[in-house]
């Protein structure tokens, strides 16, 4: 067996071993990776490169995002354009209609300008949430570097005691009434502690007598090869539950009697009085039997006697722990999965801000739908003969803002006549009426009508 300098020597070279390694970890280049003896792990540089890298990837579809936001709006804006310009003809088809295709001009102005005002607030909540992910995911990214940064080689097993916090530090389970631990969550525990022989281990019926002894257990119990229950530890600061955190407590000694012999032959022999066989008020021992017994301890010069179930010094309560699995495990494990699901939630928002516009189609209607804001847009062409009810594609659930009609070419009873106008008239949320009529007497028109439709 080696003496005491040997093994202090290899306790010595084994820390300086770990020592270099955790130095490789902390000051390595973003390439370096450091073998340990549970497996290769990443310096700080790498994994804070790694993290840059995800972060960039999902910049990089944003701004791809962007600018296919941008050419949307375009799109949108040259769409408008033509609406505007078949406007204008239909003003220089007939001097009679000139006021009323000006109104229908400035119509389809506000609407241009509603959908560009909308499409712009579209692109600055994406551009306002893309920040915000970013944010996010770059206060993470300082957090696993300052958890790398102040991370102690603790081995598995090491006991914790954390007074006056709840929190449970990462990678640690309390040492509460039989809480077990498993392989499935801690394999690493299981592989370098369990399967090697190196813990203390009882029964559990050994680990009921000691908590209902002692009120602890110091050692393990294995109740199968994947589960084990962790000590149940209590010491002076003392181990408690929540709502005892940050008690304090005095000293006090286990109240007790002592036990005094006394002779057979004489009875309050001596200088004292007799004793009797009864406590008196005046008494300061008991007598039962042959023994005399020393009743409680009084308040005295040095303050109130302080006594109860257990002898004790001054103490305050705690949470105790023990470490179930390595700092590095959380950080490469749920540290950087949080990181990478910041990226995934920031790639969802500007999917769902791409498939915000929901559009169909038909030969003769059409629908365009923000599902952000529940603004709706539609329109469509259908053939009026004096006056017809024209039932909206997407009802708004709402109510219909603005509803335009034009006659889309000349009526067909009446050819040689341009003096004709349309209007809508009894509008809800799925239906409005076209009026189709000779606009200088009451005949009516038969003709194709372009009509649009904004609402919410």
């Amino acid at each position: 067996m080696p003496n005491l300098e040997e093994r202090l020597q290899a306790v010595v070279s084994q820390s300086e071993t770990d020592s270099s390694k955790w130095h490789t970890i902390v000051h390595g280049d973003d390439t370096t990776t450091v073998p340990t003896e549970n497996g290769n792990v990443p310096s700080v540089a790498k994994q804070l490169k790694d993290v840059r890298a995800e972060i960039i990837n999902g910049l990089e579809d944003y701004v791809g995002d962007c600018r296919q936001a941008k050419a949307d709006t375009l799109q949108i804006k040259s769409e408008t354009q033509i609406i505007k310009n078949e406007t204008n003809t239909l003003k220089g088809q007939t001097k009679t209609l000139r006021d009323e295709a000006e109104t229908f001009k400035d119509l389809s102005q506000t609407t241009y300008n509603s959908i560009a005002s909308a499409t712009a607030a579209s692109i600055s909540q994406v551009q306002s949430e893309g920040a915000v992910q970013v944010a996010l995911a770059t206060a993470q990214a300082e957090r696993a570097l300052a958890y790398a940064q102040n991370a102690a080689p603790t081995p598995l097993g090491t006991k914790l005691t954390v007074p006056a916090s709840s929190k449970v530090p990462d990678g640690y389970e309390p040492v509460w009434y039989k809480n077990t631990i498993t392989r499935a969550r801690y394999p690493d525990f299981f592989t370098q502690l369990v399967d090697t022989n190196s813990l203390v281990l009882v029964d559990e019926e050994t680990y009921d007598s000691q908590v209902a002894t002692y009120g602890m257990c110091a050692s393990y119990v294995k109740v199968d090869n994947n589960t084990l229950i962790l000590p149940l530890l209590v010491n002076f600061a003392r181990g408690g539950t929540l709502n005892q955190l940050g008690n304090v407590e005095l000293d006090q000694f286990q109240g007790h009697y002592h036990i005094a012999q006394i002779r057979q032959d004489v009875w309050g022999s001596g200088d004292g009085a007799t004793i009797g066989t009864t406590n008196g008020t005046d008494e300061g021992l008991r007598q039962d039997g042959p023994d005399l017994f020393i009743l409680n301890p009084k308040t005295g010069q040095n303050g109130t006697a302080r006594f109860g179930d257990e002898t004790r010094p001054k103490a305050y309560y705690e949470l105790t722990y023990i470490k179930c699995a390595d700092v590095t495990r959380t950080l490469t494990v749920e540290e950087t999965s949080e990181l990478r699901n910041l990226v995934i939630l920031l790639q969802q928002k500007l999917e769902e801000a791409e498939n915000r516009i929901v559009c169909s189609k038909t030969p003769t209607t059409w629908v365009e739908k923000d599902t952000k804001t529940g603004l709706i847009k539609q329109g469509g062409k259908v053939t009026i003969a004096t006056s017809g009810t024209v039932t909206f594609p997407e009802p708004f659930p709402n109510t219909a803002i603005s509803v335009i009609v034009t006659p889309s070419e000349v009526p067909t009873n009446s050819t040689s006549d341009n003096n004709y106008v349309a209007c809508a008239v009894s509008v809800t949320k799925s239906t409005f009426i076209i009026k189709y009529y000779d606009s200088d007497n009451t005949s009516g028109r038969t003709g194709v009508i372009s009509w649009s439709a904004v609402g919410y």
